[in-house]
């Protein structure tokens, strides 16, 4: 009976004895990080304020209601603009160079679409390469069209909607989905383009296509061009394996100063774009 106790003693202390090392093994295991708001991302958030006082400045908002431009209708409606008036005039070589162009522009989105649900552990050294090729096509495509008079209404759509604009929204949110960035920074941005973007189109129509595009001087510091740069350096750092070894606070600080740049650029373009209107009617 003793030799009965002992064995049913020796295996209960054994199964606590496996439950303790199973324990011990999950609190080994790395615990989530916890979502603090940082420095970096409390300056993002007055930076997001700011830039929502200052494009509600530059907008027109006597209707009680701001004015949001659907961008796949803006792309429809310049897709039938350049098929319709501009395609039938346009000679093999236009024509190639237009079609190469927007072919350029689309590929961008398509690759950030395919690399969407990429596990962050799975990136390495060649993403970056692609990143940075990636980069180098935004100025290309605009060469191409340009170098072969195949400028379109509906090139200009594809170039800074869906190649620039779109392919930075799958990317960034790609981006805060894995870690690297907090979605505040996406988001901010995001708001930023389509306030600049309702702006834009609305000026464009009231003036009749008089003043369409970014106002702002190509040498000032705030025109879009530079924020461009900004953000594709930026980003292709944070979401290499440089970044991935960054500490959190630094990413969030190299994020934030972007952010705060291309805000900057948003309220400029809508301020120099008022301030043509404004020319223009008193002519």
């Amino acid at each position: 009976m003793a030799s009965i106790n002992n064995i049913t003693r020796l295996s209960f202390q054994s199964v606590n004895e496996d439950d303790n090392i199973f324990y011990m093994a999950k609190s080994m295991e790395r615990q989530p990080t916890k979502k603090i708001l940082t420095v970096p991302t409390l300056i993002t958030l007055a930076g997001a304020t700011l830039t929502f006082k200052g494009l509600k400045d530059g907008l027109d908002t006597t209707k009680g209601s701001v004015e949001v431009v659907a961008g796949v209708q803006l792309a429809i409606d310049k897709f039938r603009q350049t098929r319709d008036k501009e395609w039938p005039t346009m000679d093999p070589i236009q024509k190639a160079g237009a079609v190469g162009a927007s072919t350029l522009s689309l590929a961008r989105l398509v690759r950030e679409v395919a690399k969407f649900g990429q596990d962050d552990t799975a990136r390495g050294w060649t993403d970056t390469v692609g990143d940075a090729a990636s980069a180098a096509t935004d100025g290309l495509d605009g060469l191409i069209a340009r170098g072969t008079d195949g400028a379109t209404a509906f090139g200009g759509v594809t170039d800074q909607l869906i190649g620039d604009k779109m392919t930075r929204w799958v990317k960034e949110s790609s981006m805060a989905r894995r870690g690297r960035m907090s979605w505040i920074h996406p988001a901010v941005r995001l708001v930023r383009d389509l306030a600049v973007t309702s702006y834009r189109e609305k000026v464009t129509r009231e003036t009749d296509g008089r003043v369409s595009v970014d106002a702002t001087s190509k040498n000032n510091p705030l025109s879009g061009k530079y924020s461009t740069v900004d953000y594709l350096v930026s980003n292709a750092l944070i979401d290499s394996p440089i970044g991935a070894k960054m500490p959190r606070w630094l990413r969030e600080t190299v994020a934030t100063i972007t952010d705060l740049h291309v805000v900057a650029t948003g309220i400029a373009n809508v301020y120099h774009l008022r301030q043509s209107a404004r020319k223009l009617s008193d002519q």
